[in-house]
């Protein structure tokens, strides 16, 4: 348990230090491609995929304790919020005159596909056990 999350922080990390990179390169390119709009688009996209790294990194590590079925309510759970959130920001800032929507688009792609990355690089370089010691199951 201990493994796992230590993992998992290790994730969060690496994904907000990946999501402050996207921020800053997506905002300056943003900048001198689209002005204002650019940066502030740039900003929101990385920001986005930050907040959404958060919430299931927090969610797994909120139900490791519980059940495999609790787990998965947690997971899907935190899916459905991402899911909602992220629909009612898409809603709110469109057509809005602060946001261009190829940059905007260009760094929430940036950031899942690096948040991908880290994960499955994390994940398959892990050495976590698949069960409880033997031990435990003895006593």
């Amino acid at each position: 348990m201990k493994e796992a999350r230590a993992l998992f922080v290790k994730i969060l990390v690496w994904t907000l230090i990946a999501s402050l990179v996207i921020a800053v390169v997506g905002g300056v390119i943003g900048y001198f491609t689209a002005g204002i709009p650019g940066l502030v688009s740039a900003l929101i996209g990385a920001g986005l995929a930050a907040l959404f790294a958060v919430i299931t990194v927090v969610a797994i590590l909120l139900s490791q304790r519980y059940s495999p079925l609790a787990f998965l309510g947690f997971v899907m759970g935190s899916w459905l919020i991402k899911l909602g959130l992220f629909l009612v920001l898409m809603l709110v800032i469109r057509g809005q005159d602060f946001i261009d929507p190829v940059v905007l688009f260009a760094s929430i792609v940036a950031a899942v596909v690096a948040t991908l990355a880290i994960d499955a690089i994390f994940v398959l370089k892990a050495r976590i056990p698949y069960t409880d010691s033997l031990k435990s199951h003895l006593e």
